[in-house]
């Protein structure tokens, strides 16, 4: 079933925009962006729980859209609901298993346990880590790391590196004179 032919059918079953737009997994304005090319589409207006949920019942069209791995939000699109609303249902249910925060809802499964994915991820972070580690004197890190073994702030550096090279910028003192640990100032 193509893109369009799912979006006809959640209009011709009464969905609003915003809950069509969680249940294919995209933002509101996306959907309104490719609704756009399809002007016939008539989107019910109004705040109630739709009909095919009533159907089916609150719990369950929860429990199964945890069980697609739909996120805390997309449920409450789809439902139409408000947030403390849906809080107070979720909290009547603590067996739910949600998508992990962060992960979105149709993603989870896949992400979450693909050996693949997980070395990709952790590949990413070695070539990112390996893209911003310099070595100075020995001595190596990211700049923020370089910078606090010194005692500066990281956005000193960064400011310093417009003119001098990362060695000068680390070497050269700071302009603040420190203060004595155990001098009490006077009011």
């Amino acid at each position: 079933m193509t893109l369009e032919q799912r979006i006809t059918a959640f209009a011709g079953q009464g969905l609003t925009r915003k809950a069509a737009a969680a249940q294919l997994g995209m933002s509101y304005d996306q959907l309104r962006r490719f609704t756009k090319r399809m002007p016939d589409l008539r989107w019910v207006r109004d705040s109630r729980v739709p009909a095919e949920i009533e159907a089916i019942g609150v719990e369950a069209f929860i429990r199964q859209a945890a069980a697609r791995n739909w996120t805390h939000k997309q449920t409450r699109t789809a439902m139409n609901m408000s947030a403390s609303k849906f809080a107070m249902i979720v909290q009547a249910l603590p067996d739910v298993a949600w998508a992990p925060r962060g992960v979105r809802g149709d993603m989870a499964a896949r992400v979450r346990d693909n050996p693949r994915a997980i070395a990709g991820r952790a590949k990413g972070r070695a070539v990112m880590m390996a893209r911003h580690t310099h070595t100075v004197n020995g001595r190596s890190g990211t700049i923020p790391q370089l910078a606090r073994e010194v005692g500066l702030a990281p956005a000193t550096i960064n400011r310093r590196l417009a003119t001098m090279s990362l060695a000068e910028a680390l070497a050269k003192p700071s302009r603040r004179r420190a203060k004595p640990v155990n001098q009490v100032v006077a009011a």
